[in-house]
């Protein structure tokens, strides 16, 4: 289990559902072309299911070796 499934584990969001986790090379054009993706992909699913992800975000984490838990960068 990864972090991010400990943090919803132990504070829960009704609703919430992850589609896709994926690692990210520190990079513009990478993080670019991730969300061009994830953005695909969403469309897609969409298209096959009118209901799907009405809402929808997409958290970028950054890289810090200090960190001693997941902060959102801003």
């Amino acid at each position: 289990m990864d972090e991010i499934e400990k943090v919803l584990e132990s504070n829960p969001v009704s609703g919430l559902h992850i589609a896709s986790k994926r690692v990210i090379k520190v990079a513009i054009q990478d993080c670019d072309d991730a969300l061009q993706d994830i953005y695909s992909m969403i469309r897609k699913q969409r298209l096959e299911n009118p209901n799907f992800a009405k809402k929808y975000i997409c958290l970028n984490l950054g890289v810090n070796a200090r960190a001693s838990k997941i902060r959102i960068e801003i």
